[in-house]
């Protein structure tokens, strides 16, 4: 399939071009799928070590490094010198490209120690960041009072669903700081989509616009393009040459697109639901969003860590297939007394289940009241899983 290649003047014929996924890269070997000469190869890439599958997507390159350059001009050198790679899988290409600007100083983070780094932090003056959500808000913890996050200018986010709730943690935080955040994914290395100015200071960190170079669809589960406002799958076509042109690639995210006026002059917008059944999971009409997730719980984040997870599980009695959640909280230290008090704790999950929204117009306390969900409840773990990447969704369903 790879070598049969025709123009396609309009999108009807165009969807005639079958669906790719990631098992079919992984399954067809590189030489049958890269449309280069072998000498004009400058990088291959692989999956992120995040990756379920034991086996790597490997991408060819027809140029060298990432296209992870800022969506406008923030590398001011007034402002910004010593940045922090506190980022495991992409620091030494990044520190390669950074190194072409002769008046950056990076410094190595050390992201399995976060107490270390925070000690070279205090050491040296540093006014910008890379990282993700979940690293930089555990290394928040580490920094304490007496580190000057009014220094911080720049912020770069990496690679995970970052909510609305943790975006206004990290600007009360750090108040000097323009928090960009990229979308990542392993199998392109350009960028698709940005954030231009005004989205920057006027939306929620997961709106983007969408680049000229990429074609753009979101499908549902029968392959049929859906509607503005939609949630579906997102596919990308790259309009550009590549060494290997993604044509018609589930990328495995989900979202949906809109038109809307903006500033920039590009009408429309992308909302990320990112990725599929780790921070968005459909199930029959009910629809868990982790951006609802955490919305159902921020009246209460001065007494939790700004992360959670939702657990999903099924179980038959009399011939009936029911759901329930559990959603895991950490509690912070100053509140650990509440974890014995009952009536709190069940006082904490009426709200959340009142504030939850899993459908059009219903809470996940209306779907109980309606039989078609059983009570959620809530466990206090002592530490979580995973320091560096939050899942925030997870199924325990047909395991």
């Amino acid at each position: 399939m790879w070598q049969n290649f025709q123009n396609y003047s309009d999108y009807d014929n165009f969807c005639k071009l079958p669906f790719l996924v990631k098992n079919d890269i992984i399954t067809t070997k590189i030489k049958d799928r890269t449309f280069v000469s072998e000498d004009q190869i400058k990088m291959y890439s692989s999956s992120s070590w995040t990756s379920k599958n034991p086996i790597p997507s490997i991408i060819p390159h027809d140029r060298f490094g990432y296209d992870w350059s800022p969506d406008f001009p923030w590398l001011d050198k007034n402002l910004t010198k010593n940045i922090l790679f506190l980022i495991s899988w992409t620091s030494p290409l990044l520190m390669w490209q950074l190194s072409k600007l002769d008046w950056i100083v990076p410094i190595i983070g050390n992201i399995w120690n976060l107490k270390y780094t925070a000690a070279i932090s205090k050491e040296i003056w540093i006014n910008g960041i890379i990282s993700t959500s979940t690293i930089l808000y555990n290394f928040l913890k580490e920094l304490g009072d007496d580190f000057k996050k009014e220094d911080i200018c720049w912020i770069s986010l990496w690679g995970e669903y970052s909510s609305n709730l943790i975006y206004k943690a990290f600007k009360k935080e750090f108040p000097n700081a323009y928090i960009e955040f990229k979308y990542w994914n392993s199998e392109f290395h350009w960028k698709i989509w940005y954030r231009c100015d005004h989205l920057a200071k006027s939306s929620k960190p997961n709106v983007f616009h969408v680049n000229n170079d990429v074609l753009l669809e979101i499908i549902d589960e029968e392959f049929n393009t859906v509607s503005e406002w939609e949630i579906g799958d997102i596919v990308i076509t790259s309009i550009a040459k590549r060494a290997f042109p993604l044509l018609r690639y589930k990328v495995w995210d989900v979202g949906s697109i809109r038109y809307s006026k903006c500033e920039c002059w590009n009408d429309y917008l992308l909302e990320f639901s990112w990725r599929k059944n780790s921070d968005f999971f459909k199930i029959h009409w009910i629809t868990f969003k982790v951006e609802a997730i955490y919305d159902s719980i921020e009246e209460f984040m001065n007494l939790f860590e700004k992360r959670c997870e939702l657990h999903i599980f099924e179980k038959e009695l009399n011939s009936k297939i029911s759901y329930f959640c559990k959603m895991n909280l950490k509690i912070l230290d100053w509140s650990e007394d509440l974890k014995n008090d009952q009536k709190w704790i069940e006082l904490i999950e009426k709200t959340i289940s009142r504030n939850l929204i899993v459908s059009a117009n219903k809470t996940y306390h209306d779907l109980v009241e309606a039989g078609l969900l059983e009570d959620l409840k809530i466990d206090f773990v002592d530490k979580w899983g995973s320091r560096d990447k939050s899942i925030n969704i997870i199924s325990h369903i047909d395991e």
